[in-house]
């Protein structure tokens, strides 16, 4: 054990648990149907035994090395009870424990968690599965479990557990709905979904992606005949369900989540549930309120009414509606390092800097001048020159008037939310009030002390007796005191210079970007490269500075549900970057030398597009740029040279791609171009998660040819080549699979979506497999009748792959409605029409089963049985892709394969026909036909199927 391991222990012990049951049929565990849990499997990863062992979490996550792994499973499962022999113990498990029946079983559970004592539970799905289903069956059998696995068990249970109507709806669907008290609660597939992007967050697909490896999924119908049968097949079935209770601390270690989750925690001054529960705003003033105590403030609590009777946000960010083209010559991409906290820093922004927004005399409402209610609370100056108490109730009181204070009197005069903040000649304000407590028990009565609210006399005032949501006056002869040494934005609202009074929400920004800087060099530095851990800490601590800085600007806006709201500095923080974001632009269009063209701007970054360059030539340009643009603006606001496109197409506001070069050392000399750029991508289909993976993966080869080769011909070509592919079948399932997720507030009286129609198919079926919110439900299109409804063609692709010879992939749907219209979006930049290209194809019938009772529908006349195909003949002519039937017909159920009729042709034979042989009166449903018959009828069919097929 090393010192460098030690310091990075956070002392935690997690503790994931599955379970398995016997079910009925192919349906899901129901515990109130009476399906038993007959095997439980925990896994065991502690800080202090891997710090021990020389380990750390990369070691979990890679190869689940360190891991403590145990299973409990009772008589049910064929065994006595009883320590099952080491040979009978699955591989990577420790040990097999049998016990009597399903309530010792859970008994032994609580015994191991008590002996544990696990800091967090967790499990995949701890709410239908894991520990919910476990929790769910010992209330069914009458077991007192919930209240034993807590570390208080004396104090009963978690009136959260019970918790009904929207609070207890809210927990359900955001985090684990589950509360132990003492012990964390975490459900991996919801958090899993905030980290990693994809299609369904099923413990396969995320494993298979986070860990690199594959893990089996069985039915359960098949884990119940496992269970039932010999010891071979039993052991399968306990090794698979300990895999998946290591897979889930294996995920949870790859992906960081309790380590990066301390040190946010520890970063940000709260607890470690609320890292994953709350959202920016407690973040933020968390540690606003931090940096504020000290300086002598507390924090504001505005009423609800006050936050709605603020005026709305007037500035919107900067962004540029792009030239929707194709871009063959170099692009530089430019971008703001930080923008908005920048500005904060660069010109004193915040809450306690404020004066208020100026305006013309006559604009100026007729208030009283030197007189403000004190309705609500903000940032409140709490020296010697204020008064303040608790109450019960809330503040509700007059600011003495600042008129008897000298015009010339040092400090600034505080103002508004109940308690003056000024020079020595202050005036007492008098306050009487109710305080707001954020979480501190017997806190005083939070305000707002606007720095030095002050009333401009002579051409110019300011406009409202408002700061944010709270009344507010500032006194006179201020602007004279601040005129040339303060911050005028260009939305009219005036900050007083840092020499008079440092801002918190500056203070706080500089030094969390300092921090960072520095952490980031302690990254690149000799320990961090020796110690893999030390540097997993210090990249979680840098990635919480980063977040942070970059919600502070949201805190301020947040208008409805805000904790802190203030309109007017919100709007400057905009406005500013859009100012500096303008002179940007003004000054890459305006440069002789560059001759340059702005093809799009959004909210901090810049596209500059260099006619007639190489793409070297463009890193010198945009390095330029950046050194003119920098000097332009107050430290530490900085422009970035980010990376040049080597080729690009913008078809609409945040939607684009490039060929991306990051560093100049790329370009090969002397062409100046790159050899292997990267394919950027912004906003496009191709990593869209609401596309199916056909549309991603065709989209993705047809721009990276277009970028690349420039010539639509090729792109034609390879597009046209996966067209046809698609028409004959030989694209995988999978990439026709769409996932969208559910969500739980749809319309009865409305047309559902498809994944919906698909769920509540499957909700029929089993009514515990209701999909969770937010969980991603699949879908594919098959053929269907004409004019049928999308929501009608829509199946489970599991159900496509249980019946594959009953079900054929809309082929033309994928086409038209999904592949072809988004490629066209992108392609009309080139000046292509993709959509003219798809009429183009050769058409072919769509492949489809007809059944017997359908083409007695079609038809109007019996199929002669002769002329029905056998299982074997349908087979093979569904191997070699021969056998086609007519458009119109779908097989509504399953079908038999004798009663499928293979056919390929434009039009059926009349009635009666030579083609159809004799005519069915000829044919005795008893006995066989004779010999000489027979091969006639052999010969004849011979031909029909040449002429069909």
């Amino acid at each position: 054990m090393d010192a460098s391991s030690e310091s990075v222990n956070q002392h935690l012990c997690v503790m994931s648990l599955e379970v398995l049951a016997l079910t009925r049929g192919g349906l899901l565990p129901d515990p109130g149907k009476g399906d038993p849990i007959v095997a439980v499997a925990w896994c065991i990863h502690d800080d202090d035994v891997l710090v021990k062992q020389g380990l750390g979490a990369t070691d979990v996550g890679a190869t689940g090395r360190g891991l403590v792994t145990g299973i409990i499973a009772s008589a049910d499962a064929g065994e006595e009870a009883g320590r099952a022999p080491c040979g009978e113990a699955p591989a990577d498990c420790s040990e097999v424990w049998y016990v009597a029946d399903e309530v010792s079983l859970m008994a032994a559970v609580a015994w191991v968690v008590r002996t544990i004592d696990p800091d967090i539970v967790c499990g995949w799905e701890v709410q239908q599965s894991s520990w919910g289903l476990l929790l769910e069956r010992a209330e069914v059998v009458g077991c007192p479990l919930l209240s034993a696995l807590s570390r208080a068990p004396a104090a009963g249970e978690d009136a959260r557990n019970k918790q009904a109507g929207a609070a207890g709806k809210f927990d359900k669907n955001t985090s684990s709905g589950l509360w132990l008290p003492g012990r964390h609660v975490l459900n991996l597939w919801r958090e899993s979904r905030k980290e990693v992007k994809l299609g369904r967050f099923t413990q396969e697909d995320v494993a298979r992606h986070v860990l690199g490896r594959s893990l089996p999924r069985f039915p359960p119908r098949l884990l119940s005949q496992w269970l039932r049968s010999g010891a071979s097949d039993r052991r399968t079935a306990l090794g698979w369900l300990a895999e998946r209770a290591r897979a889930d601390l294996s995920i949870l270690a790859a992906l960081d989540l309790v380590g990066r989750s301390s040190e946010m925690a520890k970063i940000f001054g709260i607890d470690f549930f609320s890292v994953f529960t709350r959202g920016s705003q407690f973040r933020v003033e968390a540690v606003m309120l931090r940096v504020a105590r000290p300086r002598g403030f507390l924090a504001p609590s505005p009423r609800p009414e006050d936050v709605s009777q603020q005026p709305s946000l007037e500035v919107q960010p900067l962004i540029l509606e792009p030239q929707p083209r194709l871009h063959r010559d170099p692009v530089v991409v430019l971008d703001f390092q930080s923008l908005y906290p920048s500005v904060i820093i660069a010109h004193n922004l915040c809450y306690s800097t404020c004066l208020g927004r100026l305006c013309k005399p006559e604009e100026v409402p007729t208030v009283p001048s030197y007189a403000a209610t004190a309705t609500g609370v903000g940032l409140l100056h709490g020296g010697a020159h204020g008064a303040h108490r608790q109450g019960a109730g809330r503040t509700s009181g007059t600011v003495a008037s600042p008129a008897t204070q000298a015009s010339d009197a040092s400090g600034v005069g505080g103002s508004g939310q109940g308690l003056s903040a000024g020079g020595a000649g202050a005036a007492a304000a008098a306050a009487a009030g109710s305080t707001s407590n954020r979480g501190q028990v017997g806190q005083a009565v939070h305000g707002m002390a606007a720095s030095g609210a002050l009333l401009l006399s002579g051409a110019r005032r300011f406009t409202r007796p408002r700061l944010g949501p709270f009344l507010y006056t500032p006194p006179p002869g201020s602007f004279r005191r601040f005129r040339g040494r303060g911050f005028l934005s260009s939305n009219g609202v005036f900050f007083v210079p840092r020499s008079e009074r440092e801002g918190i929400l500056p203070c706080m920004l500089r030094e969390i970007l300092a921090t960072r800087v520095m952490v980031k060099k302690a990254m690149k530095g000799p320990v961090a490269r020796r110690f893999p851990e030390l540097k997993r800490v210090l990249n979680a601590r840098q990635f919480a500075l980063k977040m942070l800085s970059n919600v502070t600007y949201g805190y301020t806006a947040a208008s409805f549900s805000g904790r802190m709201p203030c309109i007017e500095l919100a709007d400057t923080i905009v406005q500013t970057a859009r100012d500096s974001l303008d002179r940007a632009i003004y000054t890459a269009r305006t440069h002789p030398e560059w001759r340059a063209r702005v093809v799009y701007g959004d909210t901090d970054s810049l596209f500059v597009a260099v006619d007639g360059r190489s793409p070297l030539q463009a890193f010198a340009i945009g390095r330029q740029l950046v050194d003119v643009t920098t000097s332009q603006n107050p430290a530490p606001m900085e422009l970035k040279l980010e990376k040049v496109y080597d080729g690009s197409v913008t078809v609409t506001k945040k939607r684009y791609a490039g060929r991306m070069i990051e560093d100049e050392s790329e370009c090969d000399l002397p062409s100046g171009h790159c050899s292997r750029p990267v394919l950027d991508v912004k906003g496009l289909e191709i990593i869209r998660r609401d596309q199916c993976g056909l549309t991603a993966r065709v989209m993705r080869l047809v721009v990276e040819e277009l970028l690349r080769s420039r010539d639509l011909s090729s792109v034609r070509a390879l597009l046209e080549r996966e067209a046809m592919r698609v028409l004959r079948g030989d694209v995988p399932l999978s990439e026709f699979v769409f996932a969208k997720e559910f969500k739980s507030n749809y319309s009865a009286t409305s047309v559902p979506p498809p994944h919906v129609v698909v769920a509540s198919k499957a909700m029929a079926a089993d009514p515990r497999a209701t999909p969770r919110v937010r969980e991603r439900v699949s879908f594919v299109v098959l053929f269907g009748l004409q004019k049928s409804r999308l929501v009608d063609l829509v199946v489970d692709p599991r159900e496509v792959l249980s019946h594959p010879s009953q079900h054929r992939v809309h082929a033309h749907y994928y086409l038209r409605k999904a592949l072809f219209p988004a490629l066209n979006r992108v392609l009309l930049m080139a000046g292509a029409d993709c959509m003219a290209w798809l009429d183009a194809l050769p058409r072919r019938h769509p492949r489809q089963l007809l059944t017997r009772a359908k083409c007695l529908e079609e038809l109007g006349a019996a199929v002669p049985r002769e002329l029905r195909a056998t299982a074997e003949e349908l087979a093979a002519g569904a191997a070699a892709g021969g056998w086609l039937v007519p458009p119109r017909g779908l097989a509504a159920g399953p079908v038999a394969p004798q009663a499928v009729v293979p056919w390929r042709g434009r039009a059926l034979p009349a009635r009666g026909s030579a083609e159809w042989g004799p005519s069915r009166s000829t044919w005795p449903d008893s006995g066989l036909p004779a010999p000489a018959q027979l091969a006639g009828l052999e010969r004849r069919y011979a031909q029909f199927r040449a002429r069909a097929c």
